[in-house]
């Protein structure tokens, strides 16, 4: 709210200002309110969106499996590709032995 100026501004050697001056401050201290409003209300829409994306990624976490889970498939794939690649190193050192 915004608040009238009931007595006359003085300055610093106690001269009284014109009142133009005094609107001049009046729509200054208006403008200011319509900047803190507006200030507040992009602050209410970026807690909006840092509550959605906090929900969102509570969300991704919960849904996805987690690392550890993997762990079993990783030692069988890992057991694999080792049988696969021991398998034809042992077919080049065939080759090249019977040559």
């Amino acid at each position: 709210m915004v608040r009238r100026m009931s007595t006359t501004i003085k300055d610093g050697e106690g001269n009284e200002l014109k009142s133009e001056m005094q609107n001049v401050i009046n729509e200054m201290e208006i403008d200011f309110l319509k900047e803190l409003n507006n200030f507040k209300l992009l602050l209410q829409d970026i807690k909006k969106d840092t509550d959605y994306l906090t929900k969102e990624v509570m969300r991704v976490d919960s849904e996805y499996v987690s690392k550890t889970r993997f762990k079993p498939v990783e030692a069988l794939v890992y057991g694999f590709a080792g049988l696969i690649f021991t398998g034809f190193v042992v077919a080049l050192i065939t080759l090249v032995i019977k040559q």
